[in-house]
């Protein structure tokens, strides 16, 4: 009975096409509006749960980027604050 539903509910899903991927990829470049058209498409029921998972994943990614890149901030920013309080030190 639940995989009757599942096939039901993906064989009337509505098929992204090559050039809309395209345009969704440039549309999300844009530096405000991509992120908020990607909190529009992850948390809005269109009825395309594939562009709403692609956008939860993206937006996962920018999340997991902003703090790679915030740690990765802090250990050389600490790093070239200690090179300096040593470099000084030996004047």
């Amino acid at each position: 009975m639940e995989s009757d539903q599942f096939l039901q509910h993906h064989q009337t899903e509505p098929v992204i096409t090559p050039m809309k991927w395209v345009l969704y990829f440039l549309v999300t470049s844009l530096p405000i509006i991509g992120t908020v058209l990607l909190l529009v498409w992850a948390f809005s029921n269109d009825g395309r749960p594939t562009r709403q998972n692609w956008a939860k994943g993206m937006l996962l990614f920018y999340v997991l980027t902003i703090i790679v890149l915030g740690l990765l901030f802090l250990l050389f920013g600490a790093a070239i604050l200690a090179a300096a309080a040593s470099n000084e030190s030996n004047y």
